[in-house]
């Protein structure tokens, strides 16, 4: 059963992981007048303003509950300034609708109760009933929710502290993995600041709009191959900043949301090489990318079927450097332009626009491709002409990206080891990365007068292996970071702060 909201009432939403948010329902016609497209959703969906955050979100109505004293009283206390300030506003719209009510009751309440021969203090034992019902569930509910999110009492020796979460493989993909709450876990739950940090649009919701306004799409007709897990995202960016996209995918099935948010279908990519003007390919791996090029009906027989004339192609894909460099050629040298530009990012990133994109290639096909990547990017660089270059560049920041996440996973395993709690830990954690950018910087230049030199840092990672090995635990990068300064070390005994370009040298 759908329920129904009137426009102005106030009303409790559930957000997948977080608990229950005050907001208020918000007129669809407002979004309208922006040029929106009605959602198309097969379940009725309203448009709710988030209190706290001033923020709109399309939410089911399953998952919107109308707000009631009880739930003000039994919502959790979470230690949260966006979640107070919104518990705040729905107080005090709350309380003025209350005096609003009382003012009509005084005005009109007497003269339709007389009319009407019902007493308007008295209700149906019914509609208690059920409202009553109504209430204890959605009360019970919250409780559920709240006590969810509780972490069990910790032993008495760090009763004290913090608690501390448990690694695990979603947290370190998502870099989300130590609490910053500054009270135990135990007593008081911790959310993000809003639920719109890490809330993920549908792929079927094409009315909620990037924060992106300043975007033209460009005129020339834009074509798309590969619906995979990031190319959902890229391909509702394109469509929501009103380019122009026609796609293709194996199963056609992915495609049906998109057809009917105003995307065109291509039967196969060659048919696809005919109707744009500029291709997107963004395929698991250099595998499926030879399959698409030279495959039946691939983009190879489209090139010769269709000719060559004012057609580009733009890799999104990540790929083997030789590959890439292969692929490159072969349009070229059929008189394509060309751009290598692989994409880095997580698939949030990718559904709001925030990826990661080095580009190398074709100059002008760069500036034409300008909207289309400021859709689906937050970070653009263009690297040089020379093809292949931003894989290889892909490929390095991705060294460092993997390898930090792997150095705090095993911090975070000796840790435990020594009764430590994370929130300490971040504290000193948290003033590291602008020295970091810093000792990164130093490092490119080959300037080594820092006062951490390798002999303190040979001497804190001996540490480090030594207690690791009272403790059984392995730590992989951090031992081959040992055996890298050790090395460094001995090519450069009379300077060690020099030393650390020595073992490259």
């Amino acid at each position: 059963m759908s329920k129904d909201f009137g426009v102005g009432e106030l009303v409790w939403v559930k957000i997948k992981k977080y608990p229950f948010w005050p907001g208020k329902i918000v007129d669809s016609e407002y979004f309208a007048e922006l040029g929106f497209k009605q959602s198309i959703f097969k379940v009725l969906h309203y448009h709710v303003l988030i209190f706290g955050s001033n923020k709109f979100s399309y939410v089911p109505d399953d998952e919107i509950f109308l707000h009631t004293k009880k739930m003000l009283q039994s919502c959790p206390k979470i230690k949260s300034a966006i979640y107070q300030k919104a518990v705040d506003e729905i107080r005090k719209e709350s309380s003025v609708l209350q005096k609003g009510k009382k003012k009509e009751k005084k005005g009109k309440g007497n003269n339709i109760g007389e009319e009407s021969g019902v007493k308007l203090s008295e209700e149906s034992p019914s509609c208690t009933k059920n409202s009553q019902r109504v209430n204890k569930k959605l009360e019970s509910k919250v409780k559920y929710e709240t006590a969810k999110r509780y972490i069990p009492k910790l032993p008495r020796k760090v009763q004290k502290q913090f608690a501390v979460h448990k690694l695990n493989i979603d947290e370190l993909k998502r870099g989300n993995i130590f609490s910053f709450e500054n009270e135990p876990q135990n007593k008081k739950t911790s959310v993000p600041e809003s639920p719109f940090v890490a809330v993920e649009i549908s792929l079927k919701d094409f009315s909620c709009p990037l924060n992106k306004p300043d975007i033209k799409a460009t005129s020339k007709k834009i074509g798309f191959i590969g619906l995979g897990v990031m190319g959902q995202r890229i391909v509702k960016n394109l469509i929501i900043t009103g380019h122009k996209v026609t796609i293709w995918n194996r199963s056609s099935m992915k495609c049906e949301i998109f057809v009917k948010a105003g995307a065109v279908q291509a039967c196969t990519p060659a048919d696809l090489v005919e109707k744009c003007d500029i291709i997107f390919s963004c395929l698991s791996g250099s595998e499926a990318v030879r399959s698409v090029f030279s495959g039946t009906d691939g983009i190879l027989s489209g090139m010769n079927k269709f000719g060559n004339s004012n057609k580009s192609y733009v890799e999104l894909s990540t790929l083997d450097i030789m590959t890439s460099e292969e692929l490159g050629s072969k349009f070229t040298q059929r008189g394509w332009r060309y751009l290598d530009a692989p994409v880095s990012g997580s698939k949030e990133e990718a559904n709001s626009g925030a990826l990661i994109i080095p580009v190398s290639g074709d100059v002008e096909l760069f500036r034409d491709c300008e909207t289309c990547f400021a859709a689906m990017a937050k970070h653009v660089r263009y690297v040089n002409t020379e093809i292949g270059s931003a894989t290889k560049m892909n490929i390095l920041t991705n060294i460092h990206t993997s390898t930090t996440f792997a150095t705090l996973s095993e911090a975070s395993g000796l840790l435990k080891k020594f009764n430590f709690l994370s929130p300490r830990f971040m504290e000193l954690l948290n003033a590291i990365p602008t020295s970091l950018h810093l000792e990164s910087h130093r490092a490119l230049l080959k300037n080594f007068s820092s006062y951490n030199g390798l002999a303190y840092q040979e001497k804190i990672l001996n540490l480090a292996v030594s207690s690791a090995n009272l403790f059984n635990e392995p730590l992989f990068v951090t031992r081959a970071a040992h055996e890298y300064i050790k090395k460094a070390k001995f090519l450069a005994p009379d300077n060690p702060d020099r030393s650390r370009s020595s073992s490259r040298n």
